[in-house]
């Protein structure tokens, strides 16, 4: 958790205590290896939402999740032909991990737990342009998207656990050609 490369260097000592706890009860969580599964998750997702598969998004995101994707399929429809797609991962850090208490109710299998990721990316197309549906000349220039995705996943007897993404929040910056450029090297 000391490496700037997984956990948010950003959180108090008391929610970076929280976290490390809270990793302590997903026994066999490897960071590392759900990190980097977690970047492709992000580009696996973006690239099938553009291509609105909702069918195969079904089997990577929560029902309500993919239900809110949907509702962007017209605003994907209107991305003008040619534009840059592409997308830059800047960075991809643990923010918090929570182990939900079971629930036989509400359909909470022991074990579930919650692990949340701050994407920081460079994407021409973002999010915000889906949802509000001004999709014009603005795409040709990158913009930083930060976004924080809730991954879903039981952990609790079994070594391989189907992290499905629950929720996506995002914020998106203006990039300034000088910024970008350093962001590039």
């Amino acid at each position: 958790m000391a490496c700037g490369n997984t956990v948010d260097q950003g959180l108090s000592v008391f929610d970076r205590t929280g976290l490390w706890m809270n990793l302590r009860l997903l026994h066999g969580l490897d960071l590392d290896e759900f990190l980097h599964g977690s970047k492709h998750a992000y580009t696996v997702v973006s690239e099938l939402m553009r291509e609105r598969q909702w069918g195969a998004l079904g089997e990577l995101m929560q029902p309500t999740c993919l239900e809110a994707m949907q509702e962007l399929g017209p605003n994907i429809e209107r991305i003008p032909s040619g534009t840059d797609e592409s997308i830059s991962i800047i960075s991809a850090v643990l923010t918090s991990a929570h182990v939900l208490e079971p629930c036989e109710r509400e359909g909470i299998a022991p074990g579930t737990a919650h692990l949340n990721v701050k994407f920081v990316s460079l994407q021409s197309p973002t999010l915000h342009d889906l949802q509000s549906g001004v999709i014009d000349s603005t795409l040709a220039e990158p913009r930083l998207q930060e976004s924080t995705w809730t991954f879903e996943g039981v952990t609790e007897g079994s070594s391989d656990v189907d992290w499905r993404v629950r929720d996506i929040a995002w914020s998106v910056w203006e990039v300034r050609q000088r910024q970008r450029e350093q962001c590039v090297r």
